[in-house]
């Protein structure tokens, strides 16, 4: 029996009955600060919403999308004339720290 899986963030949805299949369940790490920014395209909405900061957080996965428990998050300003793509560099940064921690 597997121990744990550990997600790659994309751009598609698994399919759920995977996630219980570990022991210690599946790990996603997410490209915007969670719950407030679940689903796709959350730098976007974090822009248009004039967001201080955005952040990356590393959750466990259940049913529903980006929505299970939150094991750690770090955040990252926004500049005043970031752009998606600079944003998504700011937090892509992150993704192998908050990682390895997370597990």
């Amino acid at each position: 029996m597997l121990g744990g899986l550990l997600r790659k963030s994309n751009r598609g949805k698994s399919p759920p009955q995977i996630f219980a299949l570990p022991k210690r369940g599946t790990l996603n790490v997410h490209d915007s600060v969670l719950p407030k920014y679940a689903g796709f395209l959350p730098l976007i909405w974090a822009l248009l919403n004039d967001e201080k900061e955005v952040g990356v957080p590393a959750h466990m996965m259940d049913d529903t999308l980006d929505a299970g428990d939150i094991v750690l998050q770090q955040s990252v300003p926004v500049g005043p004339r970031d752009t998606t793509a600079v944003l998504f560099g700011k937090t892509l940064k992150l993704f192998g720290p908050v990682r390895l921690r997370a597990v």
